[in-house]
């Protein structure tokens, strides 16, 4: 089933994004965050969300600026409030589902590190606006056999 869904901010602006769910019993959700100049329906978020469907997975895909009614407009963004805003759609959710996940790419990366993940399950980050060896490495280890960081929260 796919579910267009209008999310209100906190300054009356609006999130408008697509939710994908495959049967009645998910109870896990991947939320899309989209990178600079894209939007919820290239090909990498669309084909993302169609797989992990297939896997079991919720997934809601949105755009953080866009050209509907009260949407925000790219170039009155900041990283800032597209962490602010990844947070009102993790809000949004976060009562319907058990686990929340993350999956930022490009300028995803930084606005899901701007965002409030302290109730969300796991982070992806693919091909992420940030160098991953710098940030804190308290909160995020490397794994050499995976190549990949992981969040230590």
């Amino acid at each position: 089933m796919e579910k267009d869904v209008k999310i209100r901010t906190s300054d009356g602006k609006y999130i408008y994004g697509t939710f994908n769910v495959k049967g009645k019993r998910e109870d896990s959700l991947v939320i899309f965050v989209h990178g600079l100049i894209c939007d919820q329906n290239d090909h990498l978020y669309l084909n993302g969300s169609r797989f992990l469907n297939k896997q079991g997975f919720a997934t809601f895909r949105f755009n953080l600026y866009g050209h509907q009614k009260n949407t925000r407009k790219l170039q009155q963004c900041t990283v800032e409030q597209h962490g602010k805003d990844v947070t009102t759609v993790i809000n949004y959710f976060r009562k319907r589902f058990h686990k929340v996940f993350l999956i930022g790419h490009s300028m995803g990366g930084p606005s899901i590190l701007f965002s409030d993940t302290s109730k969300v399950a796991g982070l992806i980050f693919w091909d992420p606006s940030i160098d991953l060896q710098k940030i804190n490495k308290t909160v995020y280890k490397y794994n050499q056999k995976l190549d990949s960081y992981r969040c230590l929260r």
